[in-house]
């Protein structure tokens, strides 16, 4: 008997990737500052619908406290940006744009009392 040939894979929306949290819509160019005319501090217009106080501060500036330098120019994951947003090296996010590590980003849902009584809920 002949082997029988293998099947394709079934249709349907593909699975998120591992530790991959909420997708973020991408933002309109008017979003962004303008890489050539990058400002000492940027503010996000509020139609963005990034967070109050969420700024950037130009290449080079001091990372205030709980703020985030992008060394490469890439936004990672866990920012108020989408994942992948290109900035200018050295661009500085201030705290108000990195968002806080909860259950909703890890995909475990859970507080140092939990981990202590014997783990996280999945």
């Amino acid at each position: 008997k002949a082997p029988a040939a293998p099947r394709p894979p079934a249709a349907g929306p593909t699975p998120p990737a591992a530790g991959a949290g909420p997708a973020l819509p991408k933002l309109p160019l008017t979003c962004l500052p303008d890489p050539k005319d990058f400002p000492a501090t940027w503010t996000p217009p509020k139609e963005c619908g990034l967070p109050a106080g969420c700024a950037l501060l130009k290449p080079g500036s001091e990372v205030p406290t709980g703020g985030l330098l992008l060394p490469t120019g890439i936004v990672p994951p866990g920012t108020a940006f989408p994942a992948g947003t290109e900035l200018p090296d050295g661009t500085v996010l201030t705290a108000d744009c990195v968002l806080p590590v909860t259950g909703a980003v890890t995909g475990q849902v859970g507080d140092l009392t939990d981990v202590l009584g014997g783990g996280l809920i999945p």
